[in-house]
């Protein structure tokens, strides 16, 4: 096993690239879920140099959710930087069974630190002024940590959030179904199959757990 030097993601032998970041390296490493999104160049920079960058950005990350008060914060603020931070995490909106998200220490540090945040009762108000979609990702990456049960209170938020929302509820319904809740997955999925009838996905989702259960 070797270490790329651009993200610290560790590597066997075999690959020309890093399949996380795109760095150059005589690597091969596992499949990621967030491949196919992250995968890019880098125009020629140092390694060293992007590396650093990255660290000084979650840094900031860390230091700015783990010491901000939530009742001098502007809700505007809080939101565009958690978008911010989440967006170089690159998280799936939808999680498939099976699927690795494979975090490096300082991303896993961003992940839990912005989590724990939203999650706390004073942040609620903050939680308004933020995209569906972010929390969704979260909520999706917690669970990748083995954190269920915060990422079902952050779905949860998710759906609060947005009632009518399709993708909340389903994305509900996947963490249900991947916890063995299958009547709670039967439930949010038969909510949204009323609204969207023709949606392939919770239909086959609904199949399966008509099998298992």
């Amino acid at each position: 096993m070797s270490t790329c030097e651009l993200c610290g993601e560790e590597v066997s032998e075999g690959k020309k690239s890093c399949p996380r970041c795109g760095f150059e390296f005589p690597a091969e490493i596992r499949a990621d879920a967030r491949d196919d999104i992250i995968l890019k160049k880098h125009d020629g920079k140092e390694a060293k140099d992007i590396k650093r960058g990255l660290a000084e950005r979650f840094s900031k990350y860390i230091s700015y959710f783990e010491n901000m008060d939530p009742e001098r914060v502007m809700p505007e603020e809080f939101a565009a930087l958690v978008e911010e931070a989440v967006s170089h995490l690159h998280i799936p909106m939808v999680l498939e069974l099976g699927d690795v998200l494979r975090f490096s220490k300082k991303e896993e540090e961003v992940l839990v630190v912005i989590s724990s945040r939203l999650l706390q009762p004073d942040s609620l108000v903050l939680v308004t002024r933020m995209q569906t979609r972010t929390i969704i990702m979260l909520a999706n990456g917690l669970y990748t940590l083995d954190m269920t049960k915060d990422a079902l209170e952050m779905v949860e938020l998710a759906v609060h959030q947005n009632p009518r929302d399709s993708d909340a509820l389903y994305a509900k319904a996947k963490l249900f179904f991947f916890d063995k809740n299958y009547a709670g997955a039967k439930k949010c999925l038969e909510k949204v199959r009323e609204r969207e009838p023709e949606r392939d996905d919770v239909q086959y989702l609904l199949e399966m757990i008509a099998q298992i259960s």
